[in-house]
């Protein structure tokens, strides 16, 4: 090995001259010698880690002791590897169907007094580089106060434009950038869950108990199992591929490569903004399509500060942050319908709004849509072995965020004569009678209600109440609940009507809020057609039976699940019909929820030489 030293100190040596004669050197006055400061290398660029949090403008704070990594463009590989014990441990666990427990949010008592959101009320809210001088916004927290709130947005013709013009950079990002700056978010979301917790709270109503794990926590873990799926789908497909000479024809080299659709739009929804906008905004992220993002004009706040996070990490990485964009839409301002029926929108992901996925199958057919939807979720019920955990289990599902969650049941079909228990037989009104029970236990301290309750987002459902009340016969009245220190908060207990079978127009409709039918039906195998019919023309998400027969849970699992909907089976107490079933919604996801977001493309070449 070569001794190598400073270039400005060479080796003494005591030989000098080329001639086969030695000359010895001779000594000479030595020289001073100037010091040379060495400088340290400098480490690889790479993005801060989320857990240091994030300053009010949506910037990651410097750790402890300033800054010790590199402003600019990431490499590739770094950002991936920093976060590869995440994206193994969610592959892992989309393979097993489920979510990945060191990744779930860690409980934070955040209450209903806004303390984190408080710095963003009755302002402007930053978004660094978004597009647009206007400003829209009037959200009213369901606790009875405006949040004052102005946000930027753009024409439709605008966003489009950006939209486009940070395309190219994303799809050349390649694909393990792509999904290191998905991970990279999802971890500076997670750290921000208390923020985006209020957030859900004050546009929503979702209970202050509830919102970080269901609300936040859930939508993270479907975030990251769509990611797993982008990345995982993308990833077993070979680049490169030689096949062999065949007769006359050289061998040919095949490339392949995943291509986006094109522009994404994401239409939010009212009462679960975050967790069915976050699956399809990483999603597109991994797959490479622009995206738009419109939320519901009563709840902007949640998803505004999901972007602001994106556009940071996208910044930071070298990325065009215009490859996630956000825009506002009043009633005045139909914004979403105005981006899904321009020409370069390919994706549209929506809440399943009737009058929406009409128009848009009218005016937008080319477009790929995507819909997440609640519907009737019916609940057969059999038998049961216990009767308490059945009540109180569809108590439970009823109150939660004051029946506002995607899974809350609203027809329970139960037979005339009754049903079978480990209490003896049990009437159609003794069944009625357990129910009303239950959900005065679980109402009768108000404060702690409003804990599992939340409140009204939307006011017209209250307006709902009077009219449905003359319709059948009431089981449990609805009434307003106080709310210490929010005079104005809508609140509301569940309304449950006993109702014949032979009214479907009066129970078949979907309703918001904490409303639900006892339908009396002639035998278990009625109930079952009813509700499996209930399916076909409203959607569902899940549905329950409850029976000590097993042909009888096998019967109505069949039926159900043929149409595409998941079903509990004598799942009872809090955990009735999977429980708090947003929690499991990273299960739910499957390969198709991505792969119609690209399109594989091959290039063919003869293989010379």
């Amino acid at each position: 090995m070569t001794n190598r030293t400073h270039p400005l100190r060479p080796t003494p040596s005591p030989w000098q001259g080329r001639s086969s004669r030695l000359v010895q050197r001779q000594p000479c006055k030595p020289k001073r010698r100037r010091l040379v400061r060495s400088r340290r290398p400098r480490p690889p660029a790479t993005l801060q880690i989320g857990d240091a949090g994030l300053s009010r403008k949506g910037r990651p704070r410097p750790p402890p002791g300033g800054r010790t990594e590199p402003r600019g463009k990431v490499t590739m590989s770094a950002l991936l590897e920093t976060h590869r014990g995440l994206l193994d441990a969610a592959l892992d666990a989309t393979r097993q169907r489920r979510p990945v427990p060191d990744f779930a949010v860690p409980a934070t008592p955040i209450g209903i007094t806004p303390k984190a959101l408080q710095p963003l009320l009755d302002r402007p809210f930053e978004l660094d580089g978004a597009s647009g001088a206007a400003r829209l916004g009037a959200e009213e927290s369901p606790f009875g106060f405006a949040l004052a709130i102005t946000y930027p947005t753009a024409e439709a013709s605008e966003l489009q434009r950006r939209a486009e013009a940070a395309r190219t950079g994303l799809a050349r990002a390649g694909l393990a950038l792509r999904t290191g700056i998905a991970l990279e978010t999802l971890v500076r979301l997670r750290a921000q869950a208390p923020l985006l917790a209020e957030a859900l709270v004050h546009t929503t109503g979702a209970p202050a108990s509830l919102a970080e794990s269901s609300g936040v926590g859930s939508a993270l873990q479907a975030a990251l199992t769509a990611t797993a799926l982008a990345y995982e789908a993308q990833k077993r497909t070979p680049t490169s591929l030689l096949r062999p000479a065949v007769s006359d024809e050289p061998p040919r080299r095949l490339r392949f490569g995943y291509v986006p659709r094109g522009a994404a739009l994401i239409r939010g929804t009212a009462l679960q903004p975050i967790v069915t906008a976050l699956p399809p905004l990483f999603a597109n992220l991994v797959t490479a399509n622009p995206t738009l993002v419109v939320p519901h004009p009563s709840a902007i706040l949640p998803l505004a500060l999901v972007v602001r996070v994106v556009r940071a990490v996208l910044a930071e990485a070298g990325i065009g942050p215009d490859a996630v964009q956000l825009g506002i839409e009043t009633a005045d301002t139909p914004l979403s319908r105005q981006l899904a029926a321009l020409p370069a929108v390919r994706l549209v992901d929506h809440g399943g709004e009737a009058g929406f996925a009409a128009w848009l199958g009218a005016n937008a057919p080319g477009t790929r849509g995507f819909a997440a939807s609640s519907g009737v979720n019916p609940v057969v019920i059999d038998g049961t072995d216990d009767m308490d955990g059945l009540c109180h289990g569809l108590a439970y599902s009823l109150a939660a965020h004051s029946g506002q969650t995607p899974t809350r049941p609203q027809t329970l079909f139960v037979p005339a004569d009754g049903i079978v228990t480990e209490q003896g037989h049990l009437s159609f009104e003794a069944v009625a009678a357990g129910l009303a029970q239950a959900l005065d236990r679980l109402v009768a301290e108000p404060a702690a209600a409003i804990d599992l309750l939340g409140a009204i987002a939307d006011p017209a459902t209250l307006a709902l109440f009077p009219r449905l009340q003359a319709l059948g016969r009431i089981v449990a009245e609805s009434r307003r609940l106080p709310v210490e220190g929010f005079a104005k908060a809508r609140t509301a207990t569940p309304l449950v009507l006993a109702v014949e079978a032979t009214r479907e127009a009066v129970y078949a409709p979907p309703q918001a809020g904490p409303i639900a039918f006892l339908v009396r039906t002639a035998d278990t195998a009625e109930s079952i057609e009813r509700a499996a019919h209930g399916i076909a023309a409203h959607g569902a998400v899940l549905a329950r039976v409850h029976s000590t027969n097993d042909h009888v849970v096998a019967t109505a699992a069949d039926a159900f699940t043929a149409l595409g909907v998941s079903v509990g089976c004598n799942v009872t107490g809090a955990g009735e019909g999977f429980g708090e079933a947003l929690d499991e919604a990273a299960t739910w996801l499957d390969e198709g929820f991505v792969l119609d977001r690209m399109r594989l493309v091959a290039v063919h070449r003869p293989e010379r030489g």
